[in-house]
């Protein structure tokens, strides 16, 4: 992964950032609740916020029951 860093002077450069890949977000429902939930905060970190909020539906499908954290919320209205 690669992100944009910009310095005092303006000029943009990129950097690798210290993240390992993720797999695909199709695979999250084989977690547990609560390591699913922290995949998807870790999908939004790494700037996938498309697989972040595939998944946080898809486990809404799967938890009906289960209640979405504040900090994930905002990627079900968004």
């Amino acid at each position: 992964d690669r992100e944009a860093d910009v310095g005092a002077s303006g000029r943009s450069g990129m950097r690798l950032r210290n993240s390992t890949a993720l797999p695909p977000w199709t695979m999250d429902a084989e977690l547990e609740p609560r390591p699913w939930l922290d995949r998807i905060r870790e999908r939004v970190k790494q700037g996938d916020r498309t697989g972040a909020e595939q998944s946080l539906r898809n486990f809404v499908l799967h938890h009906p029951g289960q209640r979405v954290p504040r900090d994930l919320q905002r990627l079900l209205v968004e």
